[in-house]
């Protein structure tokens, strides 16, 4: 049996899980309305989450691994289709990891604050043989498995990252408003204004370096897909 004939059938089983125990079918993610579909290729699928306070999610279901970085604080609680209701507080620039088997929940917004996360799903496939980028001193490992490994990576004013090359593919993603410079071997330099929960791909073999060139912190997640 083959990867994509055990998720088709690990969703229909969930699915009809999810019927009995939340009074509704718990939808897949791309048809929760809070959860908006903001890049896919074929390994990730990357969906920026905002859930307003007071409001709560569609019943869904997750049937596939997953990392979650935070973009906001939050109050917050989710509750699972066997019933179970259980609490967390969000915090911003924190990442977590999400592994099988598949699970529905909602999740509700208890605080005065919104609720923002980026959701980087990881399609099922072979993993790389390749090797993990170097850290550095301004580096910071969060989250390391066999699938993902999850780096906080802060530059100050001033400071770089120097060129180097992404042996994996990965994401980056922005966690507070900075100015940087983004230069690539053989091509100009170019200035961006990153946003907080803005997303970049990384594909394996790319090399750039990135240079904080404002006058706050450029604080990003960087994560390697194994």
């Amino acid at each position: 049996m083959n990867v994509g004939t055990k998720v088709l059938l690990l969703v229909v089983a969930v699915a009809g899980f999810s019927v009995t125990c939340f009074g509704q079918a718990a939808v897949p993610i791309e048809k929760e309305p809070m959860h908006r579909l903001k890049f896919e290729n074929q390994l990730v699928r990357v969906f920026d989450v905002l859930i307003p306070a007071g409001k709560e999610s569609l019943a869904h279901t997750h049937f596939l691994d997953g990392v979650g970085v935070r973009v906001s604080n939050a109050e917050m609680s989710e509750e699972f289709a066997d019933g179970t209701v259980e609490k967390f507080t969000a915090k911003w620039g924190e990442a977590s990891f999400g592994s099988g088997p598949a699970f529905s929940h909602k999740v509700i917004n208890t605080g005065k604050g919104d609720f923002r996360n980026i959701y980087i799903e990881l399609k099922p496939r072979k993993p790389d043989a390749g090797e993990l980028l170097p850290l550095s001193e301004r580096d910071s490992v969060l989250i390391s498995n066999e699938r993902v490994r999850v780096v906080r990576r802060i530059l100050k004013p001033g400071e770089s990252t120097g060129v180097h090359k992404h042996p994996l593919n990965g994401l980056g993603i922005v966690i507070y408003d900075a100015r940087i410079e983004i230069s690539t071997p053989g091509s100009a330099a170019s200035i961006v204004d990153a946003k907080a929960g803005d997303v970049a791909w990384q594909t394996a073999g790319m090399s750039h370096s990135i240079k904080n060139v404002g006058t706050t912190d450029f604080v990003a997640i960087e994560i390697e897909i194994r």
